[in-house]
C-alpha cells in the first residue's frame, strides 16, 4: 500500500521565485529535463509527490540552496516519532536496562521506517532503485532521523547534477 505524500508549498514557492521574471513552468522544464505538464501538474497540486532529483533540479533552477527549497516547500514535515523505537529483542520480562541496552543500536531500516512512517518494505526497495525513484519528502525524513543537516543527503545524491 502507498503512502500519500505530505502536502508541500511547490506552487506558492515557484511564484513567489518567478514574480517579475520573465521565467515560467516552460522555462523550468527546458532547463531541467522536467516535462512541462509535469510541472504544472506539481505547481498546480495535482501532483502532490514530488521525485527527490525533480526537487533538486528546480532549487537549481531558483538559485536557492537544497535547504531552503526543502523548508519552503515542505514548511510542516516532522518526523512520525522522534524517540527509539523498542527493539524486537525487548520481550516482555525484559527490565528497564535491558530495553536501554537494546535501544544502542545504530540507524538501520527498522529505526528509520519507525521514525519517519516510511514502510520498512518501501526502505528496503529504495536501498535497489535508482535515485530518481526516491520522493523529496522521504530524502527529508530520511535526513531528520538520522539526525543530518538539512539538504545534506540530497547534496551527497546529486552533487552531478546540472541544469542544462
Amino acid at each position: 500500500m502507498k503512502v500519500e505524500a505530505p502536502d508541500n508549498n511547490l506552487g506558492p514557492y515557484l511564484t513567489k521565485k518567478l514574480k517579475g521574471q520573465k521565467e515560467d513552468s516552460t522555462d523550468i522544464a527546458k532547463a531541467t529535463g522536467i516535462h512541462v505538464e509535469t510541472i504544472r501538474k506539481m505547481r498546480n497540486g495535482i501532483t502532490k509527490s514530488l521525485p527527490a532529483v525533480e526537487s533538486y533540479k528546480i532549487a537549481l533552477f531558483v538559485k536557492d540552496s537544497i535547504e531552503i527549497y526543502l523548508k519552503e516547500v515542505y514548511p510542516n514535515l516532522v518526523l512520525q516519532y522522534t524517540d527509539k523505537p523498542i527493539s524486537r529483542n525487548v520481550k516482555d520480562g525484559t527490565s528497564d536496562i535491558g530495553k536501554l541496552i537494546f535501544g544502542l543500536e545504530d540507524y538501520n531500516l527498522d529505526i528509520l521506517a519507525y521514525k519517519t512512517g516510511i514502510k520498512r518494505d518501501r526502505l528496503q526497495r529504495l536501498t535497489k532503485l535508482g535515485v530518481d525513484r526516491i520522493e523529496t519528502y522521504e530524502l527529508a525524513l530520511i535526513e531528520m532521523a538520522a539526525d543530518k543537516e538539512t539538504g545534506e543527503l540530497f547534496k551527497v545524491l546529486f552533487k552531478g547534477i546540472k541544469l542544462k
